[in-house]
């Protein structure tokens, strides 16, 4: 199948925490949280599926193609290299910048009153 034509992909760009709350919620985004099993155990952000980091790194996966993925790590660095690996898989992908550390800041924040 040589010369077909691959489906555009956006460009991988990394988002803030505060860019990834404020996502349409009308666009089909996945929250994907890629640390280790039991730190998703322990706590994560809602609705967020769990896919270890090293099951991405070995191609041991399934997403569903039509999605976004907001990829969340605990401090960030993992999500950029995660993301590039599902960027190459043709997946469209947004590496939340600062991971789960910025989360919790953001939340502290909002129980604050800050914005």
């Amino acid at each position: 199948m040589f010369g077909a034509k691959l489906p555009e992909v956006e460009e991988m760009r990394a988002i803030t925490i505060i860019e990834a709350n404020n996502r349409d919620t009308e666009e089909k985004n996945i929250v994907l949280d890629i640390r280790p099993t039991e730190y998703y155990e322990g706590y994560h952000i809602p609705e967020a599926v769990n896919i270890p980091y090293d099951k991405i790194e070995e191609g041991n996966y399934y997403l569903p193609d039509e999605y976004k993925y907001l990829i969340y790590c605990e401090h960030g660095t993992q999500s950029m290299t995660a993301g590039r690996i599902l960027e190459a898989d043709q997946f469209q992908v947004m590496p939340v910048i600062g991971g789960m550390t910025a989360y919790y800041g953001w939340m502290e924040k909002q129980a604050d009153g800050e914005n």
